[in-house]
C-alpha cells in the first residue's frame, strides 16, 4: 500500500469468521471502486480465521490484518476500525456478508456529489448459509429532509427494525462526531439516529448488498439482552 491515504477505509470486525470471511473479503476486494483500504480486525479468534487473514493480507497489499491479544467486546472490535481507519469515507462489513461490485464506487459517487449525504447506502437482500436469495429487505431509510428532527423521527418510526444502512458508506467526519458503536445491544440504532441529525441517507435504487442470515450471526445466537449485552 502507497504512502498517500485511500478515499475509503473498509473496515471488517471478526470473531471466528472462518466458514464466510473469505468470500466477504473476496467480494469487496472485487469492487470496481479501487482507492480503498481493507482493515481486519480479529478479535482473538479461535478457528482458522487468522490464517485466511494472514494469507489475504499476502495476496493483496490493501488489506492490513490486525489481531487482538484477548477479546474486547464486539463494540470496542468495532469502534478499533474507525480509530485505524486513514479514509474521507468509512463502512464496516460483516465477514459473513457480501457485496456487488459496483457497491464502493455507486455510494462514492452520491458522497462526491451531495455534501448533505452523511450516508449512502444500497437496498437489502437477504441469503441464507448457502448464499440463497431468500427475497428483499426493506430498510426505508432514505432520509430527504432538510430537517435533522425530521430525520430522526423518520429513524425512530420506520417500520422495520434491522440496521443495514449502518453498513453503508459514512462521512468519516461526521462519523467521529458521534458515540460510535456503544458497549450495549442496539447501539447501531443510536448511532443511525445520531449520523440522521448530522445529514442526509440516500438508499441506492439497486440491490447491491447481501445480509447473510444463519445461526450464528450475533442476534440469533444470543437471544437474551442480557447476553447481547456479554457479547
Amino acid at each position: 500500500m502507497g504512502s498517500s491515504a485511500p478515499r475509503v477505509t473498509v473496515g471488517i470486525p471478526v470473531y471466528n469468521g472462518e466458514p464466510y470471511l473469505e468470500q466477504a473479503v473476496s467480494s469487496l476486494l472485487g469492487q470496481t471502486y479501487r482507492d480503498f483500504e481493507l482493515i481486519i480486525s480479529d478479535n482473538a479468534s479461535t478457528d482458522g480465521t487468522e490464517a485466511i487473514c494472514r494469507e489475504l493480507e499476502r495476496r493483496d497489499d490493501r488489506v492490513r490484518y490486525d489481531r487482538n491479544d484477548h477479546n474486547v467486546g464486539a463494540a470496542a472490535n468495532y469502534n478499533r476500525l474507525v480509530e485505524k481507519a486513514r479514509g474521507d469515507y468509512f463502512k464496516w462489513a460483516a465477514h459473513d456478508d457480501l457485496c456487488a461490485p459496483s457497491y464502493l464506487e455507486s455510494c462514492v459517487e452520491i458522497l462526491d456529489q451531495d455534501p448533505s449525504v452523511v450516508v449512502c447506502y444500497p437496498r437489502t437482500r437477504i441469503i441464507d448459509d448457502q448464499g440463497r436469495d431468500m427475497g428483499p429487505y426493506e430498510d426505508n431509510l432514505h432520509l430527504t429532509s432538510t430537517s435533522g428532527h425530521e430525520r430522526f423521527r423518520d429513524v425512530l418510526f420506520r417500520d422495520e427494525g434491522e440496521c443495514n444502512a449502518v453498513f453503508g458508506l459514512i462521512r468519516m467526519d461526521v462519523l467521529k462526531k458521534t458515540g460510535v458503536i456503544g458497549n450495549y445491544p442496539a447501539s447501531d440504532m443510536i448511532l443511525l439516529g445520531e449520523l440522521a441529525l448530522h445529514g442526509q441517507f440516500h438508499e441506492l435504487p439497486d440491490a447491491l448488498f447481501q445480509r447473510r442470515d444463519h445461526p450464528q450471526t450475533s442476534i440469533r445466537a444470543n437471544v437474551t439482552v442480557g447476553e447481547r449485552a456479554a457479547w
